[in-house]
């Protein structure tokens, strides 16, 4: 699966489980392993979306900016 298909699966499921806010943060390990995405690439996807300033972190839990 490409790397913008990593991304649209991870925006979808912070969608899915309304993460949308650091008190709403989802942990990453969780996620990956419902998305069934290996770590380096699911690592790749969220550090993409991160730098774009589409996803948050706080203490290693993930929310979407909006």
């Amino acid at each position: 699966m490409p790397t913008k298909d990593f991304q649209s699966a991870i925006v979808g499921e912070l969608e899915r489980q309304a993460a949308f806010s650091p008190e709403d943060a989802i942990e990453p390990h969780a996620m990956r392993q419902s998305l069934g995405i290996l770590m380096t690439p699911f690592d790749a996807a969220v550090s993409d979306l991160t730098d774009r300033g589409m996803v948050g972190s706080v203490m290693g839990a993930l929310y979407l900016k909006q």
